[in-house]
Parts: C-alpha cells; sequence; structure tokens
C-alpha cells in the first residue's frame, strides 16, 4: 500500500514522542521538587550561615585592628576606630542571626556565640586601659594570650552554629536526592521503552524510506563525480513523497549542469581578483616591518647619542654640587643638586628606551647565574632609602633566613627593584609605608612590592605593562614617566622564566609579585 511519507512516519514515531513527553514532564516535575527545596533551604539555613561568615570576618578584622592599634602608637586611634566600627557589624549580624535561628541547637550555639563575644569586648576594653596607661607590654601580653583565646572561642562558637546549619541543609538534601533518585529510575524505564519503539520504528522506515532513497544517493554520486546527467528514477513504489522527489532530482540535475559552467567563469575572475589583492597585502606587511625596524634602529640611536649630553650635565653638575670649582651660595647648591637629579632622571630614561628598544628586538642580554638574593635586595633597598626619607615614608624589609639561591641575572634583579620600588615612592603620599618582602616556594622565590599608595582600577591593571603606557596620558598629570619602566620588568622577569602580577584597589594600595627560579631546583 502506498501512503504518504508524513502518515508512516506519525504512526511509527507517535509512541517514542509520547514517551519522550513524560520523561520531560518528569524531568520538570523533579526539577520543580529541587528548586522548592532549594528555595527553602536558601531562606531558611542561608542567611544564617552567610550572617555567621561576616560575624568570623569582622573578628578577623578586629583582632587585626586591635593588633595594630598595639603595636603601631601613631595609628591606634584609627586602628581601634577601626575595631569599633567592626564590633557595631558584628552585633548587627548577632541580632540578625538571633533572629534566623530554627532550632534550640542553634539557639544554643547563637548565645554560646554572644557570651564569647561580650567576653571578648571585657577583654578588649582592659587592653585599651593597659594602653592608655602606657603599659603596651603587658597588653601586647594580654592580646597574645587572653585576647587570642576568647576570639578563638567567638571563633569557635560560630563553627558551632554554622555546624548545626550544614546538618540540617544535609538533612534536607538526602530528602531531595531520594526524590530525585526514583525520578532517575522512572525516567530511565521511559526512555528505553522509547528505545523499544524507536527500533521498531526504524525497522519500518528501511523497508518504505532508506531503500529508495539509497538508490537516489546512488544517483548524487554521479553528480558529485562532475558527470551531469540525469539521474536514474530510484524505487518509489512506498511512498508517494519520494516519487515526486525522484522527478524533481532529475529537473535539478539539467539546470546544475547549466549553472556550474556559469559558476566556473565567475570562480576563475575571482580569484585573479584575489591573487592581485594578497599581493598587495604582502607589500603593505613588508612596509610595516621596514618601519617598525626604522623605528627600532631610530629610537636606539637616538637613545644612545643622547647619553653623551647627558653625561655631560651629569659631570659638571657634579663638579658643581662637589664645589670643586670653588664654593657655592645655598641657592647654588641646591641648583647644582636640581641638575645632578634631572640628568639622573634623563639617564634612566635614556636607558630604559634603550632596553625596551634591545627588548623589542630580542638582542637585550640576559645572563642568569646562581644569585644570593637577600645581599642584591639589601643593596637595592640601602639605596632607594634616601628617596623614602624625603617624603617621611616607612621603608620596610622582610628578608626569611636561609632563603635558597635564584636563578637570575644580577644586575636585571637590581634593574626589576629598583624600578618597582621607585614606582612605590613615587604614587605613595607622605608619611606612607612600602614594604619588600621574600619568601621561598617550592619551586621559586617570591617577590612581594607592596605599598599604601593611590591604587589603580582594574582598566589600568590590563594595561599596565605595556610600553608607553600612562594611565593619565595628559601633559599636566601629576606623575612623570615614559610609562617604560614596568614593560621592562614584565619583559625581563618572563625572559628570566618568571612571573610578574598586581594588586590593587583605587585607594587601597596596590601590591606587584613577581616571582624567580630557584637555583636548587633546576634541571641538570
Amino acid at each position: 500500500m502506498q501512503l504518504r511519507l508524513g502518515t508512516r512516519l506519525g504512526l511509527g514515531y507517535g509512541a517514542v514522542i509520547t514517551a519522550l513527553f513524560l520523561v520531560f514532564v518528569l524531568s520538570v516535575a523533579a526539577f520543580e521538587v529541587s528548586r522548592s527545596r532549594a528555595v527553602e533551604l536558601q531562606r531558611n539555613y542561608f542567611p544564617s550561615i552567610v550572617a555567621v561568615n561576616e560575624m568570623l570576618q569582622s573578628l578577623d578584622r578586629m583582632e587585626r585592628a586591635e593588633y595594630r592599634g598595639i603595636t603601631d602608637p601613631q595609628g591606634a586611634r584609627q586602628a581601634f576606630r577601626t575595631f569599633d566600627q567592626e564590633a557595631s557589624g558584628f552585633r548587627g549580624s548577632l541580632v540578625a542571626t538571633e533572629r534566623l535561628a530554627h532550632t534550640p541547637e542553634e539557639q544554643q550555639a547563637i548565645s554560646a556565640l554572644g557570651q564569647s563575644f561580650g567576653s571578648y569586648l571585657n577583654v578588649d576594653a582592659r587592653l585599651r586601659s593597659l594602653i592608655q596607661k602606657g603599659r603596651r607590654a603587658e597588653a601586647s601580653q594580654l592580646n597574645l594570650t587572653e585576647s587570642a583565646a576568647v576570639a578563638d572561642e567567638v571563633r569557635q562558637a560560630g563553627v558551632t552554629f554554622r555546624r548545626e546549619n550544614l546538618r540540617a541543609i544535609l538533612a534536607e538534601q538526602q530528602q531531595v536526592e531520594r526524590v530525585l533518585r526514583w525520578a532517575e529510575w522512572l525516567a530511565v524505564s521511559l526512555a528505553l521503552l522509547g528505545v523499544v519503539l524507536a527500533l521498531f520504528a526504524w525497522r519500518r522506515s528501511v523497508e518504505s524510506v532508506v531503500v529508495p532513497l539509497r538508490h537516489l544517493a546512488e544517483a548524487t554520486g554521479v553528480i558529485a563525480s562532475g558527470r551531469f546527467i540525469t539521474a536514474h528514477a530510484p524505487n518509489a513504489e512506498r511512498t508517494v513523497e519520494i516519487a515526486v522527489l525522484q522527478r524533481d532530482f532529475n529537473s535539478m540535475s539539467q539546470e546544475l549542469e547549466r549553472t556550474t559552467r556559469g559558476l566556473e567563469t565567475q570562480v576563475t575572475a575571482r580569484t585573479q581578483q584575489l591573487e592581485t589583492a594578497l599581493e598587495e597585502l604582502e607589500r603593505m606587511v613588508s612596509e610595516l616591518r621596514t618601519l617598525d625596524k626604522m623605528k627600532s634602529d631610530l629610537m636606539a640611536v637616538v637613545s644612545h647619542e643622547l647619553l653623551t649630553p647627558i653625561n655631560f650635565i651629569m659631570a659638571y653638575g657634579s663638579t658643581l654640587e662637589e664645589e670643586v670649582l670653588g664654593p657655592l651660595s645655598t641657592d647654588q647648591g641646591m641648583a647644582a643638586r636640581r641638575i645632578v637629579e634631572g640628568a639622573q632622571r634623563l639617564t634612566r630614561m635614556v636607558r630604559n628606551m634603550l632596553d625596551y628598544t634591545q627588548l623589542e628586538s630580542g638582542r637585550l642580554a640576559i645572563r642568569p647565574e646562581p644569585l644570593d638574593l637577600a645581599p642584591a635586595v639589601r643593596d637595592v633597598v640601602e639605596t632607594m632609602r634616601p628617596l623614602a626619607a624625603e617624603k617621611s615614608q616607612t621603608l620596610e624589609l622582610v628578608l626569611p633566613p636561609d632563603l635558597p639561591p635564584a636563578w637570575a641575572d644580577p644586575s636585571r634583579v637590581a634593574q626589576i627593584l629598583q624600578e618597582l620600588l621607585d614606582n612605590a615612592i613615587k604614587f605613595t603620599s607622605e608619611r606612607g609605608r612600602i614594604r619588600l618582602a621574600v619568601r621561598s616556594e617550592a619551586e621559586h622565590l617570591v617577590t612581594e612590592v607592596s605599598d599604601t599608595g593611590i591604587g589603580m582600577s582594574s582598566e589600568i591593571q590590563s594595561n599596565l605593562f605595556k610600553g608607553f603606557y600612562q594611565a593619565d596620558a595628559s601633559s599636566t598629570r601629576a606623575y612623570g614617566g615614559l610609562g617604560l619602566g614596568l614593560a621592562i620588568v614584565y619583559h625581563l622577569v618572563t625572559r628570566m622564566g618568571g612571573r610578574l602580577s598586581v594588586d590593587s584597589s583605587p585607594g587601597s594600595g596596590s601590591t606587584f609579585r613577581f616571582t624567580l627560579p630557584r637555583a636548587d631546583r633546576r634541571p641538570d
């Protein structure tokens, strides 16, 4: 019997679609159950966990503020003001958590948390009294013993409350999992039923559709080989649509032969146009490469030629400053110092231009060797300390004992440290703090230069290591420079097998971090 293809396929796959629909409905129902339970968990338990986490974070900040108030007499007032603000936030979170408690266990844990926090505030009051009396040693001992112990009690009470919430969440999740497992088994059963029905429908389709279409595919292969002739008609005894398809296929093959001849002519013309465009593009690329090389050569020549007059300026400026040619007045001495300082800055800019040009062209020499990093860091810090002293800044150095040797170029490491410290001093206001710390990890030595300066946005950080980049490119910007220093640092660190990164936010200072390979962990 000759049927329409749609009728035959509809009868064959109707049952399959029904089975799949049932699986879909079951999946939606299971999803709704999971979603409703998840919303209930979020409404009943997660706010309590978030509130406890905020309390524990406030406690950590209170401990840091308390320690800063003891160790930093100048910043004690601001530290304890921060402590009081965090204590107020802790109380607010504690009150919110008390309202969210659902079980006697949670209420008991919150009560213990409030009592421990009260004890912690009592200890803080005693500690402040000692500081006001000038007994900072006793205050420090109280902070290390009783204050730390009470803070641990507060932290343990918060962890206990959070554990009770997590137990309740786990119980709810187990109930949801049981519902989902039941839905999963039912869905698998319906899917297997659908597979059986699909196999049956496939067998019927092979007999009525696939065999005639195979004959049509053979005729299509003849056309694909380039022989545009009318194909033989396939066997179309089972469906009406395939008979119509055979007729249209023969008409198509004739029209395709005529169309192909026209396309060949168009493709030949377009190919010639593309070849011409490609030749023009290659010519432009060659010109750009030539211009780039000319730019690099020009920068190298100009930078090299500038060093000679700058050296003359520095030499004569130093001669005047040291009064070799005769005594100078106070204003004349200050002017001579300004001449030398300006010449030194100009020398650094020119050398940065030379280094950047050589880095871009791959000609800058990097000679790594086993390097004892501690004395190298101390030398640079002592060199930069007078510059920090001019702005009344605190320059702190943290070096652990027995640092392993780094695999690096000594002169390039000094250049990196000078650039990072110079930036930290430049972008940190008077009486700010700058800290240089080195630590050892499994495969690398990590050096961090942090400051309390102006910080920077994420947009500036994404472009920070590009050459000639300035966050403020106006002619009236507050901070000078060519924007090459950090780009050179990035290339030098990378060439020595390390990595350079920055953590910063506006108004919160910056921390530059770079790594160097350990010499004792290099493969032989």
